[in-house]
């Protein structure tokens, strides 16, 4: 089951979705989880779907916080076993949630929260374990590394010894940007293989048409934000759909939107902008790549699906 709270404290079902330091065994982690209750924090569509693809079939119980405000609430009213915190959100951040929720009494204030995001910088990681999360995972989300670092909350004495309780673990997805441009592909497909493999290839299909639809909408808030000199707004948008494309294997374009993000934060705004053409192009070519893999080579049950029109 899967709920989400709106800002008047009410749940409703949304109804059907979708470098690590070792390897791990995803059935192995998932047997040794009990069933929890997870609080998703995170206002994008898709990745909430996809979260919730991923772990409801295992048997947890998923919630929704559409941002940092509706999560502090949803702790003031239900218990959770774990937060999975996005970082960036409207209303409240990741960080400031996560900040008011330490500051809560027990249980509430001990809940584990692990930070999710498409930022990979050492700032942006440093922020999030000095506001009190306990594990940092980047986007996109790598079934092992999300079953690990639950694994690790609900079971500290199986963790590695560390210095402090509190002491935050560092777990990143092996997808990030360590690779030479040049050999990498549009679309790595063996990500959305084994992104298959955990939620199954319809539900991959119905994702698919969902980023799809949401490409056309980042694209034309993106391209207003360049025009408009609005380069936060740029930043945001970037990051969101940078995450998106990450989970079917775009790593061309996860790779330009790195660079936008961290020229934006740099302050060096029209080498961002000038930056926008060629990471929607790639974003572009990547989903009709995609399609045509889904298309051809999927399973049958994943073909024939239909996707908006593209045109630039």
């Amino acid at each position: 089951m899967t709920d989400t709270f709106g800002a008047g404290g009410t749940d409703v079902d949304i109804g059907a979705a979708p470098d690590t330091t070792e390897t791990v065994n995803s059935d192995e982690l998932s047997t040794e989880l009990p069933p929890l209750h997870i609080l998703v924090a995170e206002d994008y569509r898709l990745n909430q779907k996809v979260i919730t693809a991923m772990l409801e079939d295992l048997g947890h119980r998923i919630s929704i916080a559409n941002n940092g405000m509706e999560a502090v609430s949803a702790v003031l009213r239900s218990r959770y076993d774990v937060i999975l915190m996005d970082v960036h959100m409207p209303e409240m951040d990741g960080k400031a949630a996560t900040r008011r929720i330490r500051a809560l009494p027990r249980p509430e204030g001990d809940i584990p929260i692990i930070a999710l995001t498409a930022d990979a910088s050492m700032d942006q990681q440093k922020d999030c374990l000095d506001a009190g999360m306990n594990f940092y995972l980047t986007k996109p989300i790598i079934l092992p590394d999300l079953l690990q670092a639950m694994a690790k909350c609900v079971a500290p004495a199986k963790a590695p010894t560390q210095n402090s309780a509190r002491r935050p673990d560092f777990i990143n997805s092996e997808t990030g940007f360590k690779v030479e441009p040049a050999a990498v592909p549009i679309v790595d497909m063996s990500v959305l293989v084994k992104f298959a493999e955990m939620v199954g290839w319809d539900t991959v299909a119905t994702l698919f048409e969902t980023l799809t639809k949401d490409f056309i909408e980042h694209r034309r808030i993106i391209t207003r934000a360049a025009d408009s000199g609005e380069f936060e707004l740029l930043r945001r948008q970037t990051q969101a759909l940078n995450g998106a494309l990450g989970q079917f294997g775009a790593t061309k374009a996860q790779e330009a939107a790195h660079v936008i993000e961290t020229l934006c934060k740099a302050g060096y705004n029209e080498n961002a902008r000038d930056m926008i053409p060629k990471f929607l192009q790639l974003g572009h070519d990547s989903i009709l790549e995609l399609q045509k893999f889904l298309e051809t080579m999927a399973p049958p049950q994943s073909q024939g699906i239909s996707s908006p029109s593209l045109s630039m």
